[in-house]
């Protein structure tokens, strides 16, 4: 397998998400889910200020910070995700399905590969974001649906 391709859009995620960021951080989680017909990325962070996770669609939202400049980044973002998931495919390797990527501000990360497959019917993007945040950030859901669901969710799983 040629990894250079691989290691090169590693890389530019990285350097996307550190672009993203207008401030110092220690530490992002990042999530991406793609299909043949779609994708999505979402990322937190943590700065040496604060325990608690910063959304990155909440950047948009930081004073002086220009939005188009940070949409530019973020569809870059998207890009880099894409052609990693089609680099795989070139390669001939198993096309993961969902990834789960820890970037640290000293330029190592770590990522994990999911390979299941999506059945929409049962569990949507939003659910899976939401179960995401709650295993790999500790973030609680505060709508009673999507409590009630993640309750249903996690006493299922106990059952396996």
């Amino acid at each position: 397998m040629n990894t250079k391709g691989i290691e090169a859009l590693y890389q530019k995620i990285g350097s996307a998400v550190s672009a993203m960021i207008p401030e110092k951080w220690q530490r992002v989680m990042l999530y991406a889910e793609v299909e043949e017909d779609r994708s999505t990325v979402i990322f937190y962070y943590y700065t040496d200020e604060n325990n608690k996770p910063v959304y990155s669609l909440d950047i948009e939202d930081f004073p002086g910070i220009d939005k188009q400049y940070i949409n530019s980044l973020y569809d870059d973002l998207m890009e880099y995700i894409r052609s990693l998931w089609e680099e795989f495919r070139t390669q001939k390797q198993q096309v993961w399905s969902s990834l789960t990527m820890q970037l640290f501000n000293v330029g190592k990360f770590n990522i994990y590969f999911d390979y299941s497959e999506f059945d929409e019917s049962r569990i949507n993007i939003v659910q899976r974001q939401m179960l995401w945040k709650y295993k790999n950030l500790g973030i609680q859901p505060t709508h009673k649906a999507d409590v009630d669901f993640l309750k249903k969710y996690l006493k299922k799983a106990q059952k396996i």
